[in-house]
């Protein structure tokens, strides 16, 4: 939606259709996802990319008065000795490309996160799990959360206003490949043509081949099918991740879901682990803590998080959380993801 609506509003002579999968936008894995926004990357170019997003975003809600939701509750890596020994050349970079974030010692993530168990788990299983001590922590300030469906609403209400066009229920199937000079010659393209994309396959409430002008993929966790059978190589994958919502009863969860000190609104910030990809953010008097795919699925996703998750009234308070659900992101082979077991607060 943002791609439909940015060429849009650059280019407003330009006919423009976007196909949609579902009956509506952000039906699909954006009305599914983490819902957070960030800009502590190592790389230039995504520093650049995601700061003029979460100033657009700042701008929608604060000048245009659209309520997208948008929160900065704050990005919150915790790290051990040795991540945060190998994340100082980014953060380094960082600082020299004006990313705003601070750098926190033990002694005030344990002021401020008192129901984090920094020395392991609390519970005499860290030798066990290989949890490692946190000895300190990386804060981003201008990170936050946001309402993804507003965000997608926004998007399309702009987008049909200048004329942009919709054909929801359509499934793109695949692409066709045309030569850019045409012989004639039954087969076309051969491998010693110069070809490109010349159309879309469809299915659903348009059916058949449309030959448009341009192509413009934003399929996000979709690309690739679309890609791999013409050859061509999406520098994008697919991860899929695991949310869970539990209530923050007890005053322990309940006060660190309001923890002070990191944002305005008096709220934790997004929490990133140093293993297994386990992350935990605030919701209105809930948790919602989240797990990597390929750490368990379902129950056993559940007991990976509760056993890596550093919250020890979460394990005493027991039970099974009241949502879960999967999603996909993409992310580019540019390294690992925030977070996980390196730790490395600005690789993406």
């Amino acid at each position: 939606m943002a791609s439909a609506y940015h060429i849009l509003k650059n280019n407003p002579s330009k006919k423009i259709l976007v196909v949609e999968m579902y009956g509506g936008p952000g039906q699909g894995n954006t009305g599914r996802s983490n819902a957070m926004f960030r800009n502590t990357f190592s790389s230039r170019d995504n520093q650049i990319l995601s700061n003029s997003s979460i100033d657009f975003y700042l701008h929608l809600q604060g000048v245009m008065k659209e309520d997208i939701g948008l929160q900065q509750i704050g990005y919150l890596w915790l790290m051990s000795e040795s991540q945060l020994s190998s994340s100082e050349p980014y953060l380094a970079a960082m600082e020299e490309n004006g990313i705003e974030f601070r750098r926190m010692d033990s002694t005030e993530l344990k002021r401020l996160l008192s129901g984090v168990a920094m020395d392991g788990d609390g519970g005499g299983q860290s030798s066990l799990l290989r949890l490692p001590k946190v000895e300190g922590g990386v804060f981003g300030s201008k990170c936050g959360r946001l309402d993804p469906e507003r965000l997608a609403n926004f998007y399309a209400k702009r987008f049909v206003e200048m004329g942009g066009r919709f054909s929801f229920n359509t499934e793109a199937t695949g692409l066709t490949m045309g030569p850019e000079k045409r012989l004639g010659i039954e087969g076309e393209p051969f491998v010693w043509q110069d070809s490109g994309v010349e159309g879309v396959r469809l299915r659903g409430a348009i059916g058949g081949e449309l030959h448009p002008e341009a192509v413009v993929m934003a399929c996000g966790a979709w690309t690739n099918e679309l890609l791999d059978p013409i050859g061509v190589d999406g520098h994008v994958k697919a991860k899929k991740r695991q949310l869970f919502s539990i209530a923050a009863k007890g005053d322990a969860l309940e006060g660190l879901a309001h923890a002070k000190g990191f944002n305005p609104l008096g709220l934790l910030p997004l929490v990133i682990l140093p293993r297994a990809g386990v992350h935990f953010k605030p919701n209105p008097r809930r948790l919602l803590p989240s797990l990597r795919e390929g750490e368990g699925q379902g129950d056993v996703g559940w007991a990976v998080l509760l056993q890596h998750c550093r919250l020890p009234p979460l394990r005493l308070q027991g039970g099974q959380p009241d949502h879960r659900w999967r999603g996909q992101r993409i992310r580019d082979h540019e390294g690992r993801l925030a977070g996980e077991d390196r730790g490395r607060a600005v690789r993406e």
